[in-house]
């Protein structure tokens, strides 16, 4: 029996939007933008960077200075602190998997950035706040991969996972990450952390803790304050989330974000958990960001330090596959359909899409999968069906600006310069 959908029109009202997708390959109006399976070793350095530029901040003026202030735990012996060592040190693909390990082991001499100054390091004459390197001594080292392609909007999905703690504080300190982000000028602070884990979080006792958030922070001026005080953040807005403790029992988890123009979703494991609309973070217009896949320690959620006689090194933070789908689009396009022909259907999302109409036969073929997405409206008129066990969407979709990773591979590391407060404020955050 065929059902018959006659001069309906699919609105933002009726199908809101046609965002909450959460497994884009149901839909074949996505595609593969970006994605890594770790399927073979080593880390590919065509698509990652093994650590941020000049290996900064490698966590030390981050907790040198704030860590204090803002933790339940104190500061009161800098040799907790980890060194993100170069050259994907600290990160092995094998097995399938991409292993990044925090150890306990000494580094004598790594060369961090330790505070900034307002100087012109950059353009001579141009001044803006400037790195000053030092060189430390580190008992323990972890790894991070950050990617050579900046990003904007898409659905991104990580599969991983981490240990379970045998003991009430093995995890303590330690935390795996997966987030997006950047620094430019028209918003020098945009961040989406996908997940941020805390092995033990000393508030409520709670282990592998699990929260995502958005960041927004629109440039406030060039005083961004001393090297002791806050920078003018009054911009600064923040939605914060805490989905719970995960036991992994060593299976893998599948956790995805769906980043749209006026809206960010959260997943795990294919069930929405998590929609932030705030409109102080979507006024101020996220920016294109990095993607980093991180083991940080000391943790930035609750800034939770290691217990130097309890926390188990080393930490092996887990991924199978990272991925990021974006929608195909012919945005300028209207497309007519009064027959439609399956084999030569363009799945995008259309300025606009009418299909049936009087005389035609557009009829969604038996067990197929069909998408319609355009950007005004998507009509389905006389003549439009859809055939037995077929899976059908309309919906009203808006095009998006897109950034192509491919296309956007610069030729070094970014130093981030105009945000000399990011970690700082990654802290302080979780705090406020």
């Amino acid at each position: 029996m065929r059902k018959l959908l006659s001069a309906f029109v699919f609105t933002l009202l009726g199908l809101s939007a046609g965002y909450a997708q959460p497994k884009p390959l149901n839909d074949s109006t996505w595609q593969l933008a970006f994605s890594d399976e770790f399927n073979t070793g080593p880390v590919d350095p065509n698509i990652w960077w093994g650590n941020w530029s000049g290996n900064a901040p490698s966590s030390y003026r981050v907790f040198k200075d704030w860590l204090n202030f803002n933790a339940v735990d104190t500061l009161t012996n800098e040799d907790i602190l980890p060194f993100i060592t170069p050259n994907f040190e600290n990160c092995d693909v094998s097995g399938g998997s991409l292993k990044i390990r925090s150890k306990k082991e000494h580094r004598d001499s790594c060369k961090v950035w330790d505070r900034w100054v307002w100087d012109d390091c950059w353009v001579p004459g141009d001044y803006t706040w400037c790195p000053i390197d030092t060189f430390v001594s580190f008992e323990y080292t972890t790894g991070l991969l950050m990617s050579k392609q900046p990003f904007k909007y898409g659905y991104y999905e990580i599969r991983m996972r981490m240990p379970d703690p045998a003991t009430t504080f093995a995890n303590k300190g330690l935390g795996p990450n997966f987030w997006l982000y950047s620094s430019m000028d028209t918003c020098i602070w945009s961040e989406i952390d996908i997940f941020e884990f805390a092995g033990y979080e000393n508030l409520g006792h709670r282990q592998n803790l699990h929260t995502s958030n958005v960041h927004s922070q629109k440039y406030a001026g060039a005083d961004f304050g001393t090297l002791t005080t806050n920078p003018a953040d009054t911009l600064h807005t923040g939605d914060f989330s805490t989905e719970g403790e995960i036991t992994f029992s060593n299976n893998y988890h599948v956790f995805g974000m769906n980043w749209l123009p006026d809206r960010v979703e959260f997943y795990h494991n294919g069930i929405l958990y998590k929609t932030s609309t705030d409109p102080g973070i979507f006024s101020n217009k996220l920016t294109e960001m990095y993607m980093f896949i991180e083991l940080n320690h000391p943790t930035t959620n609750f800034a939770t330090l290691v217990d130097t006689t309890q926390t188990v090194f080393p930490f092996t933070y887990e991924v199978d596959y990272v991925r990021c789908w974006q929608y195909k689009q012919h945005c300028d396009s209207i497309l007519p359909i009064c027959n439609f022909n399956y084999s030569s259907f363009d799945p995008a999302v259309y300025k606009q899409i009418t299909a049936g109409g009087t005389g035609c036969n557009s009829t969604i073929p038996a067990t197929k999968n069909v998408s319609f997405r355009a950007n005004d409206f998507v009509l389905l008129q006389e003549g439009f069906e859809v055939g037995n066990n077929a899976m059908f969407l309309g919906a009203v979709t808006s095009c998006m600006e897109y950034v192509n990773p491919y296309n956007r591979i610069p030729s070094s590391a970014p130093n981030f310069q105009d945000s000399p407060y990011l970690n700082q404020e990654r802290i302080k955050h979780k705090h406020e």
